[in-house]
């Protein structure tokens, strides 16, 4: 029973681990994506 319960905090962990790895990897695809674009923008001028 204890090593089940072990199992599925590892799973849930690594779920986690994951979500947040998707959140941030956009966070910054967006950043770096809208400084590109800024930049483009600005040369434009």
């Amino acid at each position: 029973m204890v090593l089940l319960s072990t199992f599925l905090n590892l799973i849930l962990a690594i779920i986690t681990a994951l979500v947040w790895g998707i959140i941030i990897a956009g966070v910054i695809g967006v950043i770096v994506l809208g400084t590109v674009k800024l930049k483009e923008h600005l040369k434009m001028d």
